[in-house]
């Protein structure tokens, strides 16, 4: 009975994440800016590559801010923004890994927060860190500094294009011992002087 249910918990999860693929893969010009809750866009990214981390051995947390305020924007390519810092850390953790002890523990962090005028988003690892050299560089279109066959060199800078979309930005601070955090912050849509409502 226990596997049974189990079997069918996975049969809609399974269900769940094709139809959010559906919706993450069609055009999104047709889509019009509207408010979405953050935490949500994150929670959608991360159940789209959850079962691929998991089976990686990579331990990913979410540190979620319940009172995050709603931003104006496409939720579709906020997600995508996560997609790609995530695969990014799933690459750094996994090159840690070959170079480390037997007792090193791949792990990434998401977390968010707020104040009174932008909300943050971080993207934490404790993978292979990136060269202080490159740090200035890495968001340009196709640099990279992956091995040849293993990545484009345009995650980064089509995330940048994303966040600046969002009148927001990415910061990037990295050390080669202890990872790599990624610090998005998108300003709180409070132009007309009305405060957004709490959505968490």
């Amino acid at each position: 009975r226990t596997k049974s249910e189990k079997i069918f918990e996975d049969i809609s999860r399974i269900g769940r994440i094709i139809d959010h693929v559906r919706a993450f893969s069609r055009d999104h010009d047709e889509y019009i800016n509207s408010l979405f809750a953050i935490n949500d866009s994150i929670k959608n990214a991360i159940s789209m590559i959850s079962e691929q981390f998991k089976h990686h051995s990579i331990h990913l947390t979410f540190q979620s801010d319940k009172k995050m305020l709603p931003v104006i924007g496409n939720t579709y390519r906020f997600e995508q923004v996560i997609l790609n810092l995530l695969s990014n850390s799933k690459d750094a953790v996994e090159e840690k890994m070959k170079v480390s002890k037997s007792n090193y523990q791949k792990s990434i962090v998401v977390r968010t927060w707020h104040d009174t005028t932008s909300n943050y988003i971080e993207v934490s690892d404790n993978g292979v860190g990136i060269k202080s050299e490159d740090l200035h560089r890495i968001i340009h279109p196709f640099y990279t500094t992956k091995e040849v066959g293993k990545g484009t060199g345009l995650g980064l800078s089509i995330s940048y294009g994303i966040i600046k979309e969002l009148n927001g930005n990415i910061e990037i601070r990295s050390d080669q011992s202890s990872g790599t955090t990624f610090i998005i912050t998108l300003p709180l849509p409070d132009k007309k002087g009305k405060k957004a409502q709490n959505i968490s």
